[in-house]
C-alpha cells in the first residue's frame, strides 16, 4: 500500500502496548500505510503515560490487569478503562478528528467508549481477538448466570460497530450470525510477523524444549511439566517464557517433582529477544487443554514457531487441526502428559523426521503470513475510511 498522509486513527485496547502482539502488528501496519495513530492502553508498572512508538503516539491509562481475580474485579477494571477511554475520545476527537476508532476486545463493551466519535462521523471497528462467551464459558462452566449477559453484550457490540475484524473464518461466521448477514466482517489472521532468521543461530546445549505465552491453566503448561518427569533418560532443559496467575502453581509443581534443574521460568520477554530464544530451541510445545474456548482458537505462538521453522508438538484441538496436518506438526491428545512425553521422546530419537515436518509446515504457513494478513487490514480501511 502506498504511503501518504492519511486520517487519524485511535486504537483502544485493554492491554499493555506494545506487549500485545496483535495490537502492535496492526498499529505498525497502519503506520506503514501512512495513517496517523494514537493508541490508548493500560499502564504497566514503570511505564510512562506517553510514548512515541514508531511514529505513533501511545497514551497509557492508570489501570492495570488483575489476572486471576474474581468476576467483580474484572468488571470494575473493564469499566474503569472504558470510562477513561471514553473521556480520552471525548477530548481528542475534537483535537484529532479521528476517522476511525479501532477497538480491540476483550471486553466487547469497550466499543461503546467510541459512542461520541461514532455520532460525529467516525467509523467504529471492533477487532475480536477472542469470543467472550466461549472464553467465560470455559472459565465458569455452562449455566453460569453471567453467560446470558455476555452473549447479549457481544450481540449489541457487534451490531454497534461499523466493521468487525476477527482472527479466523470460524469466528467470522459467528460474527455474521450475531451481527446479521449484512454485517461487514474481515478476517485478519493473527499470524506471526517474525521471519526465518537470516543468520544461523546456534542451538542451545543441552537441547531446549520451548514454550511461551500467558501462564493460565487452560494453556496446559502443567501437562508439559508432567510429561517432563517421564523423560529422565534424555538430557534437555525446558524454557518457559511468560507471566500469568498460574505461574506460582507451576513453580510449585516443578519443585514437587524435583525438576528445578530442568524446567526454567524466564518471565516476560520482548519479541525481539524471544525470536532469538526460539531460534536456539530444539522443539516447541503448544499444550493447550481442550475446552469450549481452546477448541476455537489458533494460537499465535504456533504461527511464531512455524514461521521460524521449528518442529512443533501441539495439542490436537479443532481449529488447529483445520489448518495443519500430522505431516506438518506432531499432535497429541490434549491433557495427556503420557502421550506428550512419548511425542517428545520420538523427537529426541528421530529429530530429522521432525525437522522435515517443520519445513512442510513453513511452506504451508507462507500463504498465511503477516505480510498477506496486513493487506486485508489495509483493504478494510480503504473501503470504510
Amino acid at each position: 500500500m502506498e504511503r501518504g498522509v492519511l486520517p487519524w486513527v485511535c486504537v483502544l485496547t485493554h492491554s499493555y502496548f506494545p506487549r500485545d502482539p496483535r495490537v502492535s502488528k496492526e498499529v505498525a501496519a497502519l503506520l506503514e500505510a501512512g495513517y496517523r495513530v494514537d493508541v490508548v492502553c493500560l499502564r504497566g508498572e514503570g511505564e510512562s503515560f506517553f510514548e512515541n512508538w514508531r511514529g505513533g503516539r501511545v497514551y497509557r491509562m492508570p489501570v492495570r490487569r488483575h489476572r486471576g481475580a474474581g468476576l467483580g474485579v474484572y468488571l470494575l477494571e473493564y469499566m474503569a478503562f472504558g470510562f477513561l477511554g471514553m473521556l480520552f475520545l471525548l477530548i481528542f476527537q475534537f483535537y484529532r478528528g479521528y476517522r476511525v476508532v479501532h477497538v480491540h476486545n476483550p471486553p466487547d463493551f469497550l466499543v461503546f467508549s467510541a459512542f461520541f466519535s461514532k455520532v460525529v462521523g467516525a467509523k467504529v471497528f471492533l477487532d475480536v481477538h477472542d469470543r467472550m462467551p466461549t472464553l467465560y464459558r470455559s472459565r465458569f462452566g455452562e449455566g453460569h448466570w453471567v453467560l446470558g449477559w455476555i452473549e447479549r453484550v457481544e450481540r449489541w457490540s457487534v451490531r454497534f460497530a461499523d466493521v468487525v475484524i476477527t482472527v479466523h473464518p470460524g469466528y467470522a461466521r459467528q460474527m455474521r450470525r450475531v451481527g446479521g448477514r449484512r454485517k461487514k466482517v474481515f478476517v485478519v489472521m493473527n499470524t506471526a510477523e517474525v521471519r526465518p532468521l537470516q543468520e544461523e543461530v546456534e542451538r542451545a546445549y543441552p537441547p531446549v524444549i520451548f514454550h511461551h505465552g500467558t501462564l493460565v491453566r487452560r494453556y496446559g503448561v502443567h501437562v508439559l511439566v508432567e510429561a517432563v518427569r517421564r523423560l529422565g533418560e534424555f538430557e534437555f532443559e525446558v524454557h518457559i517464557y511468560g507471566e500469568g496467575d498460574f505461574r506460582t502453581e507451576l513453580e510449585e509443581l516443578v519443585r514437587g517433582y524435583g525438576l528445578e534443574g530442568r524446567v526454567r521460568f524466564f518471565g516476560f520477554c520482548p519479541m525481539e529477544r524471544l525470536v532469538l530464544e526460539i531460534g536456539r530451541a530444539s522443539v516447541c510445545v503448544v499444550p493447550n487443554l481442550r475446552d469450549s474456548f481452546t477448541e476455537t482458537i489458533l494460537p499465535t505462538k504456533l504461527f511464531e514457531y512455524i514461521a521460524l521453522c521449528k518442529p512443533v508438538i501441539v495439542a490436537r484441538t479443532a481449529e488447529v487441526a483445520k489448518y495443519f496436518s500430522e505431516s506438518e506438526v506432531t499432535f497429541f491428545t490434549p491433557g495427556d502428559s503420557e502421550e506428550l512425553a512419548e511425542r517428545i521422546a520420538e523427537y529426541f530419537r528421530e529429530p530429522e523426521f521432525f525437522e522435515r515436518k517443520a519445513e512442510r509446515a513453513w511452506r504451508r504457513y507462507r500463504g498465511l503470513s503477516w505480510d498477506s494478513q496486513k493487506k486485508v487490514l489495509w483493504l478494510a480501511y480503504r473501503e470504510y475510511v
